[in-house]
């Protein structure tokens, strides 16, 4: 699983405006690409998924690509917890047992859900920070 960032200069911190999440799926030789905000991301996720190809073994140099099912964001900030939200159901399936993931992924990447990981990641980053801040 790969964070794709549209960012086309790695010279420029904090470039980029969307994020979206690449799977290779060795068991189908296939790179899935999740975009909530409907292959945006697309070509970006293409030219990575060719960048790395040679990484993965010689099976990969065949590799499908394909855009996989996402929800979408109904807004234009929360890509970022869209790819932490789908890579979190992608890993429990996988972990599970369980092959398809478009039912579990529309049953728990919804608005709220998001939401909800926001707010926690929020909390989690918020308490390591006050942990950090304290005098030794």
């Amino acid at each position: 699983m790969l964070a794709v960032n549209d960012n086309e200069d790695v010279n420029m911190v904090g470039g980029g405006c969307h994020w979206s999440l690449l799977v290779y799926r060795r068991d189908l030789n296939k790179f899935q690409h999740y975009d909530s905000m409907g292959g945006m991301n697309a070509r970006h996720a293409r030219k990575l998924a060719t960048t790395i190809q040679s990484f993965l073994g010689p099976d990969a140099a065949s590799a499908n690509f394909e855009e996989a099912w996402t929800p979408h964001q109904v807004n234009g900030y929360d890509c970022g917890v869209y790819v932490m939200a789908v890579a979190q159901v992608l890993c429990e399936a996988y972990a599970s047992g369980i092959v398809g993931s478009e039912a579990l992924l529309r049953e728990k990447v919804t608005p709220t859900a998001v939401m909800q990981l926001r707010a926690h990641v929020l909390h989690q980053i918020m308490s390591l920070a006050q942990e950090h801040m304290k005098p030794c």
